[in-house]
């Protein structure tokens, strides 16, 4: 997720020749045709051995090239930069915890693995490719946890997450500038090519089909006090890289522009909660990475600022379109990473200097521990005020049947879709009379959907609330 150490003293004795590391590289994701789970279905086992077989191919073609030129593979060794095995280590915990509740998550370690062994063959392919020796880092790791917490492709099409790896990869290598007196990757990896795929996929229509984004953005309602989870990893990587007032001004955006949605309008914007638990996961992980994002603090305060009002229009632009959500908070990023440059033309402006001057008066690691005071505050009054890990009326159908014979706005949106809900359950209210009912009102409020069963969005939890039904939903 961040630029690679350019630093020569962080290097062990200097660039050595590697003749055959590039294939040794190249066939590390034949090893994992080994497990059952990628045996178990031809294609997935086709995916496999194939991107095996296109590193290998790069690999010889390479081999070949550098003969005839004279130019010899070389392999530099380096000690692992911090912002790699920091967040490596805090996304890998993520993944225990994810796993412990939704069991999916252990068969697709496999899958992982062959992933993160692809990336660092199409790594050190890509550097000797540009005539660099390939520096042993741990950069593909929190690409590759990054990658796997918000988009899998299912088995039959596995293939385009090797694909999507490489977009990732050449978009960290080929697309780049001048920023700070050197040149640097413009995008986060991870982001980059996940707001790609997801265009695709919106424009496409076969995100369904293709890949299983909707369970993803769905299992986080398993684990409990998820959002506690979040916000403890998070504060390792805010203490570590002071990112802190990024994931600060996206979060109280977002609580700013929902409460003010609901006092306008009597509804939720994001239906059963106030705030996707994927959403902010996305303001802790997505917005972090300090290669991509601004250096001034005033930079950092509107970078997330933007995210958040992004993330928050995106939602219902795409919920008003009756695409899932779960690309909201991946969307931004790459039109966040674009305007890092002009943010920090900005920040640096008149406007801020007097900011800036009294930000000087104090060492920084102490500022960005007051920053973290500031938002371990704020959390806990989400937390202590229910604004999150506690039930909420979005999850009931009364509430929206309720609202909507009010006229509220996106009253139609949330009724039908916990209607969809109650249908894949087996409520037979929900299956009958009830969707008719409610697809003739919806229509009446301007709902742009047809009411219709989906499995996108399932409960995991039943609970019962003075006499009411009401869901345990995730929102993604």
């Amino acid at each position: 997720m961040s630029a690679t150490s350019t630093n020569p003293s962080e290097a062990h004795g200097g660039p050595r020749p590697a003749p055959y590391l590039p294939f040794v590289l190249a066939s590390l994701p034949f090893a994992f045709l080994a497990f059952d789970r990628v045996r178990a279905n031809a294609t997935l086992t086709a995916s496999v051995g194939g991107a095996a077989l296109v590193l290998l191919a790069w690999a010889a073609i390479m081999t070949l090239r550098g003969r005839a030129v004279g130019r010899p593979f070389r392999l530099e060794v380096v000690r692992p930069q911090r912002s790699h095995w920091v967040q490596g280590l805090v996304q890998s915990t993520l993944y225990v915890y994810w796993g412990s509740y939704w069991h999916d998550v252990l068969p697709q370690l496999p899958l992982i693995g062959a992933q993160l062994v692809f990336l660092y063959g199409v790594d050190a392919l890509l550097a000797w490719s540009r005539g660099r020796a390939w520096r042993t880092t741990l950069g593909p790791l929190p690409i590759i946890l990054s990658t796997n917490i918000f988009i899998w492709f299912r088995d039959d099409w596995f293939f385009l997450q090797f694909a999507m790896l490489v977009l990732g990869a050449c978009g960290k290598e080929f697309v780049r500038w001048e920023r700070g007196g050197r040149r640097t990757h413009i995008f986060n990896p991870s982001g980059f090519s996940l707001s790609v795929t997801s265009v695709a996929l919106i424009a496409s229509g076969l995100a369904a089909t293709l890949t299983r984004v909707a369970d993803i953005a769905d299992s986080f309602s398993l684990p409990p006090h998820i959002y506690l989870v979040i916000f403890g990893l998070g504060l390792v990587v805010q203490q570590q890289f002071s990112t802190t007032l990024m994931t600060l001004s996206a979060a109280l955006s977002l609580v700013a522009l929902n409460l003010a949605h609901h006092a306008a309008t009597g509804s939720y914007w994001f239906v059963f909660t106030n705030l996707p638990a994927p959403v902010f996961l996305g303001l802790h992980l997505l917005v972090t990475d300090p290669s991509t994002s601004p250096r001034t603090n005033t930079g950092r305060v509107i970078f997330g600022t933007l995210y958040g009002l992004l993330a928050f229009g995106l939602y219902g632009v795409l919920s008003n379109a009756g695409e899932t959500t779960i690309y909201d908070k991946l969307l931004p990023i790459p039109l966040l990473n674009l305007s890092v440059r002009w943010i920090d033309r900005l920040a640096l402006s008149a406007p801020f200097r007097r900011i800036q001057a009294f930000e000087g008066r104090f060492a920084p690691k102490r500022l960005n521990l007051a920053h973290m005071a500031v938002w371990a505050t704020a959390f806990g009054a989400m937390i202590g005020t229910g604004y999150v890990e506690a039930p909420h009326r979005g999850q009931e159908f009364a509430f929206w049947q309720e609202a909507l014979d009010r006229g509220v706005p996106g009253a139609a949106h949330g009724m039908l879709e916990v209607l969809r809900i109650s249908a894949v359950q087996g409520d037979a209210a929900a299956w009958n009379e009830e969707p008719a009912c409610a697809t003739s009102r919806a229509r009446s409020c301007g709902a742009t959907q047809r009411w219709r069963p989906s499995t996108s969005r399932v409960p995991r939890a039943w609970a019962t609330s003075a006499g009411r039904r009401t869901w345990r939903v995730s929102t993604s």
